[in-house]
């Protein structure tokens, strides 16, 4: 029998508003959806396309909100996904010299479906505290939820909710004394990927030209310039870094202009790596962005590094009372 064991896992705090006003609890809207909607009646289906070959048929998806719990003050769920005609590939290890190991397709057992790995979340009143993954992120709940919610009739139509960011209230402080002066995104040019495992240098990267900063440039480059650059120079290079800058310029900025600036950084520190966004702020100094986001990374008991789920519900209740308590983030909401 295997023995769980203590891994860490990220924790995100959300803040749910509302697009129209209304007197209901994100929290109170899901327990009444979920109340009125059995397992089988909460798959939401999507559809991906397949971009190696645009004449196949879709991908199906289903995605639903799996193990709901209300427990403590808090709803609790798993959000997961998986695709009813999905086979996993599954590599052959070899030790001996390669150059390349045996890859196949492995179906599910008969009356299964392999899934993706989930995403967990609790909510208290307005408050969200996820543990996301590779495959399910914040706007895929997002997403589930309001079509959960729609078609529950939980939530009218034409009303949305949407799971936003918030600033820690102690750097909130500091930036509503105090004006933003310039907002950058410092962007790499490459992805780095572990190298194959089986290798001699387990721990090698992989150099790719997939990262944020040559999307950027494609973006604003003519085709034919961007086409004429060469991929291989780029790759040859050590490393570029493509920084992305916001400031006001020409004049002493105004208060308006501080508006636009705080709210332009608090679009921009909702990218995945939120200390690829800093700001300078007068008085204060750099603010990355990984300080504009409520995060910490706590312990939760895992059985072959699937969580054990009473006690990754336990730790985010108390992670996100831990918050409110601290005075980290405001209670009110």
């Amino acid at each position: 029998m295997v023995k769980p064991n203590k891994i860490k896992k990220h924790f995100f705090y959300k803040q749910a508003a509302f697009t129209q006003p209304t007197t209901d609890t994100l929290q109170n809207l899901l327990a009444k959806a979920l109340k009125k909607l059995k397992v089988k009646q909460r798959h939401e289906t999507t559809y991906e396309a397949n971009i190696n070959d645009g004449d196949a048929p879709l991908q199906e998806w289903l995605r639903f909100v799996n193990s709901p719990r209300a427990l403590s003050g808090f709803q609790f769920g798993v959000l997961v996904l998986y695709s009813p005609s999905l086979h996993h590939m599954v590599v052959t290890p070899s030790d001996e010299d390669k150059d390349e190991l045996d890859v196949a397709k492995f179906p599910p057992p008969a009356g299964k479906r392999f899934m993706e790995s989930p995403l967990y979340f609790g909510v208290r009143d307005n408050h969200i505290v996820l543990i996301q993954s590779k495959s399910l992120r914040n706007e895929s709940l997002e997403s589930h939820l309001n079509w959960l919610l729609h078609e529950s009739g939980a939530l009218v139509k034409g009303n949305n909710v949407k799971l936003t960011d918030t600033i820690p209230n102690e750097v909130k402080k500091k930036l509503s004394k105090n004006s933003v002066k310039r907002i950058a995104l410092k962007a790499p040019f490459f992805d780095y990927t572990p190298a194959d495992p089986s290798k001699k240098s387990p721990g090698e990267l992989i150099k790719s030209a997939a990262g944020i900063g040559m999307s950027m440039l494609k973006s604003v480059l003519p085709a034919a310039k961007f086409d004429a650059l060469s991929a291989k120079d780029l790759m040859d290079t050590k490393d570029i870094q493509l920084t992305f800058e916001i400031k006001v310029v020409g004049r002493h900025a105004d208060v308006s202009d501080n508006d636009v600036m705080r709210s332009l950084m608090e679009a921009m520190r909702h990218v995945d790596d939120p200390d690829m966004v800093f700001a300078e702020v007068k008085g204060v100094g750099t603010v990355k962005g990984s300080l504009m986001r409520v995060h910490d990374s706590r312990t939760v008991t895992a059985v072959d590094g699937v969580l054990v789920l009473e006690d990754a519900y336990e730790a985010m209740r108390q992670w996100l009372e831990s918050l409110i308590d601290t005075g980290a983030i405001n209670s009110d909401h």
